[in-house]
This record gives C-alpha cells, structure tokens and sequence, in this order.
C-alpha cells in the first residue's frame, strides 16, 4: 500500500479510503444532492455538526476547504452552503470554529471555537456572530470544556452542555455574556467518546429536552421542564 499524502490514517478508523460528503435527501421523493467540492473535515478534537438556516436556504457546516487542510487537520471554519445552486459562503476566518446553530430569528449563528495551536487540548469556547459572519465576538469563555449549542425558542440566548467535576450539565448564556446553570447532572463520569451529548427544544415549549447518562445506566431522553 502506497502513501502518497500527509493525512492518510486517524483513530479508530485506520486507513482513510474515503472522505465524508455533504448531501440533501428530498424527503417527498427521497432525491439526492451532493454539495460539490466539500469534504467535511478538520476541527481537531470538537465534533462536527450540520444546521439548517431557520428559512431553509442554506445549511451550516464546519470543515476546513483550504487547499492546504492536510498541513492543518486540526482546523476548521464555519461555512454556509445553498442547496442544489452550490453557493458557498464562508463565515469564520483564523480561529478553529465547529458545531454552528443558528437562532430561530435568523440573525445570530452561535458556535464552539478554540485556538488554532498544536497541541493535544485547546479549551473550547461559545463565540457568537451575525448570519453573514460578521460582528465575530467572544461571547462565553469559562475553564470548562463546551458542548452543542441550542439556542432557546425566542432567541434571547443559548444553551450549553459542560463538564464540571466529571459530570455533564446545561448551562444557558444570554447575548450580554450572563451565563447560569439551567439543568445539573445530565450526565455521567463518562468522556464525550462514550457518551451522547445534545440539546435541543420540542415544539417552542418551555422545556428542554436532552440526552441524559447516569452512571449506572446507558444514555436516555430526558424532558427538563423546570431545570430539574
């Protein structure tokens, strides 16, 4: 077997033979489209993640689309893609950027960002900008590592999952920055390779719904109405 690139193998999967794709299926026919020339890739440690626009015109998507991505595998940006027109727009610059989520109002992309620096562990932060990528600001930065970003129905802020003390919880941080625990100990002793993590909302409730994994027991749904 002959290498002839720089990136050629990762964990857990041994020798890379493929890449990964973006598609859309149609729901009504079950269509296929293919985002053309975008492989998803990069990012280092931060998990990747696809997010609709909230009026459907384009989904979010981190990779890294530079022609020299194998020199940088631990780098990505945040770039928005126009289904079966092909327009792509990038959002990020500099920074490693992952798991966009965009608010329900359509002006505000929130994402997980770290430093671009070669080491093992770069803590992640929540970092939030407007839809077309700019005004880029720091909006929460705590020595905590953070997880999927779920904004709340109205718009007015967005949850977090974080580790504190091995355990994972929620926390929720408003556009000014003021950050709170919203729901403690959802998860387990467990790191991020076994667990499941998410947030998410049902229906403009006024509950949360999540993935929860006790110690002792594999992980479930679990409904936060009141925190608890």
């Amino acid at each position: 077997h002959y290498v002839d690139r720089l990136f050629y193998r990762s964990e857990w999967q041994g020798l890379i033979e493929h890449s990964n794709h973006l598609f859309v299926v149609e729901v009504a026919t079950g269509g296929l489209w293919q985002a053309p020339d975008i492989e998803l890739r990069g990012g280092g440690l931060l998990p990747a993640a696809l997010a609709w626009r909230p009026d459907g015109s384009a989904i979010l998507f981190a990779s890294n689309l530079d022609a020299d991505w194998q020199e940088h595998q631990g780098h990505s940006d945040i770039y928005a893609v126009e289904p079966h027109s092909g327009r792509l727009t990038r959002l990020t610059h500099g920074h490693v950027a992952a798991c966009p989520a965009a608010s329900p109002d359509g002006r505000w992309i929130a994402y997980i960002s770290s430093e671009d620096r070669l080491r093992f562990h770069n803590q992640p932060h929540l970092r939030l900008m407007r839809s077309d990528g700019s005004e880029d600001r720091l909006l929460l930065d705590i020595d905590r590592d953070l997880f999927a970003p779920a904004w709340d129905p109205q718009s007015r802020g967005v949850h977090f999952s974080y580790f504190d003390a091995g355990v994972d919880n929620i926390g929720l941080v408003d556009l000014e920055g003021r950050s709170q625990e919203a729901v403690a100990h959802v998860g387990g002793t467990a790191g991020p390779n076994i667990n499941i993590f998410g947030t998410d909302y049902a229906g403009g409730s006024d509950f949360l719904v999540t993935t929860t994994s006790p110690p002792g027991r594999p992980p479930q749904i679990g409904i936060a109405p009141n925190g608890e």
